[in-house]
């Protein structure tokens, strides 16, 4: 008998909250040129600092070491899937949660690829998440303040199921955050949405306590850096290969002890 398959994209219920007009301009010149000067600043220094706990990891092991991992427990007592953006099999015997920022270059070319090879997140799906082996999950890892602002977007592009199709513009225009009080509105009306109801709930923030409970989710279960996973609890950190991945996961699938470092697989 086949799997069941379920597609999971739950909207997340909310106490109203004061309506904030933080599309004025100049609280959006002040983020703007805040986000501008740390976007610049990570580019040369590998990330934002803006916290002793969270930094950037990328795919290459020799310039960014990912830190050694350490066992963590099951996602069925530390991961909160209430109100999650989740897609697959809800049954699934493996749940994969992906901590992310949208402000994060390894966490872009995790979901877009680097314009020549397929990208790693679509062959994870291909080869697990459609065969219903893994439900996974994307959780927010927010390291600024535009982190929250861009979170609070997608999240509400999500009430009218756009929530992937939103995070992957974003991620398409890493260069031109600078001009998110435009680009926010824009992105959504591209897609079709309907603007006033994505207006209204931008407005409101209504997700932007979920993305900051994500960020302190991430880190108790060790979750340091963008971007990093949990697959059955266990880390892997970094903007790895698919192969780092795969192994992982065929190894979770057949019963195997395995672990991660520096995107190596050792299965024991």
């Amino acid at each position: 008998m086949g799997k069941k398959h379920k597609k999971r994209n739950v909207e997340v219920e909310s106490e109203d909250k004061e309506v904030l007009t933080i599309s004025k301009t100049a609280v959006w010149q002040a983020v703007a040129g805040i986000f501008a000067v740390l976007f610049v600043a990570s580019l040369f220094t590998g990330g934002f600092g803006l916290t002793g706990r969270v930094v950037e990891t990328g795919s290459d092991p020799q310039a960014a070491p990912s830190p050694t991992p350490t066992p963590s427990p099951s996602p069925s007592g530390q991961v909160s899937l209430d109100g999650a953006r989740a897609i697959g099999n809800e049954d699934a015997s493996i749940i994969m949660v992906e901590y992310s920022s949208f402000t994060c270059p390894f966490c872009a070319r995790h979901s877009l690829g680097d314009g020549i090879s397929v990208p790693v997140k679509a062959l994870i799906e291909e080869n697990f998440v459609d065969k219903g082996d893994v439900l996974y999950v994307y959780k927010h890892f927010t390291r600024n303040d535009m982190d929250v602002v861009l979170a609070n977007a997608a999240e509400c592009a999500g009430e009218q199921g756009a929530f992937w199709e939103y995070k992957n513009l974003i991620y398409q225009n890493l260069q031109s955050l600078g001009q998110a009080e435009q680009l926010i509105p824009q992105w959504a009306q591209e897609l079709g949405l309907d603007t006033n109801k994505f207006n209204e709930c931008f407005n409101s923030q209504r997700y932007s306590q979920k993305a900051t409970q994500d960020l302190r989710e991430g880190q108790q279960n060790g979750i340091t850096g963008t971007p990093g996973f949990l697959i059955n609890g266990k880390i892997i950190s970094g903007a790895c290969p698919y192969s780092t991945f795969e192994q992982a996961i065929n190894a979770e699938l057949n019963g195997m002890d395995w672990s991660v470092t520096n995107c190596q697989v050792s299965i024991r």
